[in-house]
């Protein structure tokens, strides 16, 4: 048995490398498990993620991948993932979410981008998430968001933005949205320091 295959804890379909002190993951790594569906590659500390990585793993639903040093993805990242519906990045380095991180992300149903150093988004960075129900950004320094970035997260019914850096919040275009969440349980006002909130709500 190879010292990889040691380290891994591999249950049935599930696949835990959590705290194992990973520095990369290269891009034939899973190769031998295309048919898993969860990974947790929480508390290491990847910096980045080969864009050739999660190739093998069109069954994968949920990717844990929290708790690591990544500052950016790379293009193409989560393109084969075509099944994941869960996807944690919170507890990273990341400072921005560009249109590309999750271009090919249909699936995706729970997003954690909380506890990050986020203070830029880009209009389009959801763009793709037609499935999203549950968004969290909470935790960043987040300064502004542009009033269509959801227009195309049709099911989205939870958000989390508390503590970030936002003073107005401006949100339109959300088609067939059920519940919009602003939380904040350590605070009594779900927003602290937000002067205005305003979601516009479009059904066709």
């Amino acid at each position: 048995m190879s010292s990889n295959e040691e380290e891994i804890n591999h249950i049935k379909d599930q696949l835990c490398l959590s705290r194992l002190g990973k520095k990369s993951i290269n891009d034939v790594f899973f190769a031998s498990y295309k048919h898993v569906l969860s990974i947790d590659l929480s508390s290491n500390e990847l910096k980045s993620l080969d864009p050739e990585t999660f190739r093998p793993c069109e069954r994968l639903v949920k990717l844990n991948l929290s708790s690591n040093q990544i500052e950016r993805v790379n293009p193409g990242t989560f393109d084969h993932c075509s099944s994941l519906t869960d996807l944690s990045l919170a507890c990273n380095r990341l400072t921005r979410v560009d249109e590309h991180y999750f271009s090919n992300c249909k699936s995706i149903k729970i997003l954690a981008l909380n506890n990050n150093s986020i203070s830029s988004l880009d209009k389009f960075s959801f763009r793709s998430c037609d499935s999203l129900v549950e968004l969290k950004l909470n935790n960043n320094f987040i300064t502004s968001l542009h009033p269509a970035m959801f227009e195309s997260c049709r099911n989205l019914t939870t958000l989390f933005v508390h503590k970030n850096e936002l003073k107005h919040l401006v949100l339109f275009s959300l088609n067939k949205l059920v519940n919009l969440k602003f939380r904040n349980e350590h605070e009594t006002s779900p927003l602290k320091g937000v002067q205005e909130v305003k979601c516009h709500y479009f059904y066709p």
